[in-house]
């Protein structure tokens, strides 16, 4: 093995380290929440329980939790959770390291970090029993298959992952968007027919046939309008609100807080030019933002928001980059740890009431160390130019 595959490795296994021990420390200090709702009825698959669709379409982290702990299928739940939240923040690692994007150790760092602190990696800690850790690793996966060409990869995940989730076929934009200019249409038609044709022909044969229930589903009608306000009424019963829109602003924020921003800035970045061909793999990977914003109509944010963070947490390591790349060197460090406490922060709002208060004193010390910055690369500035 070369050097540079050895240095590699050894990051990787520094960052699994790193993640485990996250894990870990928020175990001990906030414990595991009695599964209710939904974790209740996948405890119940895992135990060999027959339920109804759509919670018997998520097939593989009730079946694996059941098979690693048969007596205990929450552990096995938390189990899974914990590897998929130890390996996507590896896999972080390795969106981030495409040669496109050049992010050298501190960013990728950085990228790691905002995926723990942000609502996918909170929610895998808070939401062990839900089937959507595993999606997600997957997902990840998938992403950093796309962009590394490894279109084998991409086929297997994607087959894998619609057992557990329909996120599995969120990668299809981020595919077409990074092969759109590189393959004739005929042939561009033919190889994604190759590539997601398994996990298209495993989902029809999950849902509409007796393959695998010994009955054909009933399926659960997601466009019905009093399905879909039904659903939204109880996402929002937390929020105190039964207003979709005010909610949706409010989930809009917290899934992510400051990062919107910053992220917003570091993709206007690669707007800027947009002459290079092939397209940045950092602007494809916001083609997962056509699957997500279709689902939000039917779903609340935690399911709605969070398969964006492969897009978001490279944007935000672009947008830190150019916020601070005319100020002194601690700026960098200086945003970059504000923007991920302030993250974290907002994700973590909803555990404490009331949630204004730790977004508001979030959000104020972010927006003041974004000022501070601007002041002082304004100053240095006009130093330089010898103006003052």
């Amino acid at each position: 093995m070369s050097k540079t595959r050895l240095d590699v490795a050894a990051e990787l296994a520094a960052v699994a380290l790193v993640a485990a021990a996250v894990w870990w420390v928020k175990s001990a200090v906030w414990g595991f929440k009695a599964p209710v709702g939904d974790g209740l009825v996948y405890l119940a698959m895992a135990g060999g329980a027959e339920v109804a669709p759509p919670w018997s379409f998520h097939l593989l982290t009730p079946r694996l939790a059941g098979l690693l702990f048969p007596r205990n299928p929450a552990a096995g739940f938390a189990w899974v959770a914990g590897l998929s939240f130890v390996g996507t923040a590896a896999v972080v690692d390795v969106l981030l390291r495409k040669v496109e994007l050049k992010a050298d150790l501190k960013e990728r760092a950085l990228g790691v970090a905002l995926f723990m602190a942000t609502c996918t990696g909170a929610f895998m800690f808070r939401g062990y029993f839900l089937t959507d850790s595993l999606s997600y690793f997957l997902l990840a996966v998938a992403s950093a298959a796309a962009l590394y060409r490894r279109d084998g990869l991409v086929a297997l995940v994607t087959a894998v992952g619609i057992f557990n989730r329909e996120t599995a076929l969120f990668i299809i934009p981020v595919w077409l968007l990074l092969n759109v200019r590189l393959r004739p249409p005929a042939m561009l038609l033919r190889r994604s027919v190759l590539v997601f044709s398994p996990a298209v022909v495993a989902y029809v044969l999950l849902h509409h046939t007796p393959l695998f229930f010994g009955h054909e589903p009933r399926n659960f009608n997601y466009l019905r309008p009093d399905n879909i306000r039904m659903i939204w009424r109880s996402m929002l019963g937390g929020l105190g609100t039964e207003n979709v829109y005010y909610g949706l602003a409010i989930c809009v924020f917290l899934a992510y807080g400051p990062v919107w921003p910053v992220a917003a800035r570091g993709l206007l970045s690669v707007l800027n030019g947009l002459r290079h061909r092939p397209l940045p793999p950092v602007l494809a990977l916001w083609g997962l933002s056509l699957p997500v914003l279709a689902s939000l109509i039917v779903v609340d944010w935690r399911r709605g928001f969070q398969p964006l963070f492969p897009a978001l947490v490279s944007s935000a390591v672009l947008g830190v980059r150019v916020m601070t790349e005319r100020s002194p060197k601690y700026c960098w460090h200086l945003l970059a740890m504000t923007t991920a406490g302030a993250a974290a922060a907002t994700t973590e709002a909803w555990e404490f009431q009331p949630i204004r208060s730790p977004v508001i004193l979030a959000a104020g010390i972010w927006l003041s160390v974004v000022v501070f910055i601007r002041i002082v690369t304004r100053f240095g500035q006009k130093r330089g130019s010898g103006l003052v």
